[in-house]
């Protein structure tokens, strides 16, 4: 869902939480765990958004990211998918949790470069099931990738 709020009020920072309104519900984008959303340098908005991935679900995605000149266009746009599924995941598991360390806009090319840092919860080396943990340790990992916009 896309809320909006009044501009920020410096004499009153905090007062733009009660003025949120829905805007509409964002489809085809991941997002029932973390997502962001940020200004481009070049202009417009990325959203990023990851979910609880099942590769039993045809068209499950992990992760994935909008663009749009505006906020209002974030609803209709079309999303892309960051790390399909398949071969050469980080640590061969799912990635979660992107989250934009910085961008890199060049007005020559158009283009802009948004750093992501992602999450992955790992099998540990030679970890196998025992009585006392049956269930896989939580083993984060984190890595960084590159994806390009082109304005």
């Amino acid at each position: 869902m896309l809320y909006m709020s009044d501009p920020i009020d410096p004499a009153n920072p905090n007062a733009w939480m009660q003025t949120l309104k829905p805007q509409g519900e964002i489809q085809g984008l991941p997002g029932d765990r973390e997502n962001q959303l940020v200004a481009l340098k070049g202009g417009g908005f990325m959203l990023v958004g990851s979910d609880n991935f099942n590769p039993n679900v045809p068209g499950d995605q992990p992760m994935g990211a909008i663009t749009a000149s505006t906020p209002e266009g974030l609803l209709t746009a079309q999303p892309t998918q960051l790390f399909p599924p398949g071969q050469g995941w980080p640590g061969g598991a799912a990635p979660y949790g992107p989250t934009v360390v910085d961008t890199v806009y060049d007005p020559v090319t158009g283009q802009e470069s948004v750093q992501l840092r992602v999450s992955t919860w790992e099998k540990p080396p030679g970890w196998v099931p025992t009585q006392e943990q049956p269930t896989m340790p939580y083993n984060p990992k984190t890595y960084q990738t590159n994806i390009t916009v082109q304005h």
